[in-house]
């Protein structure tokens, strides 16, 4: 009988340490996918964050180092099979190389509307990738190279096509 009760104690204590592990486990992964913003007067209206791409979804999708996955805002780029039942819609290979080329591996500037927007539990925002001394909007490259179309609404035309480099050179602790 007593060896009953102990049991089921100690069930229920791991029961609790498990819950309250599985908690703070969470509670951090949350954590991570938040970057720490600033602003630029060049970008009003948006939140920036210099955060590394680990990886190229598609055309118009990355995951950063934080894993926070982000859909480029303003442009809408064929889809490439993620399974064997999929099929590449046409073009889709092309944007999906250029998108690669352009940032996978490299710090970013994360530009992000300062009230944030998420699809299918996707940050939507625009990103900047480093070229030659400057940052080059992302979207806007892939629209000038009609990778993609703007049908579910056109980027942000205040935003630069290129921006300097140095001007984020006060933030360099971020980078």
């Amino acid at each position: 009988m007593q060896k009953y009760k102990f049991t089921k104690i100690t069930v229920l204590i791991l029961t609790l340490l498990i819950g309250v592990m599985f908690f703070i486990i969470n509670k951090n992964k949350e954590n991570l996918k938040k970057p720490r913003y600033f602003t630029h007067p060049m970008f009003k209206g948006y939140e920036l964050s210099f955060r590394k791409v680990r990886k190229v979804y598609d055309g118009d999708t990355v995951v950063l180092e934080n894993n926070l996955e982000v859909r480029y805002l303003g442009i809408d780029t064929p889809e490439v099979a993620h399974s064997r039942n999929e099929f590449d819609e046409p073009g889709s290979v092309v944007a999906d190389n250029v998108n690669k080329k352009l940032v996978m591996g490299k710090k970013v500037l994360l530009v992000v509307p300062k009230e944030k927007e998420y699809t299918y539990d996707q940050l939507l925002a625009y990103i900047y990738a480093p070229i030659d001394g400057e940052y080059v909007n992302v979207t806007k490259h892939l629209l000038r190279k009609d990778l993609g179309d703007s049908k579910y609404g056109k980027p942000d035309p205040d935003l630069l096509y290129k921006v300097p480099a140095n001007i984020f050179d006060t933030f360099s602790a971020e980078r």
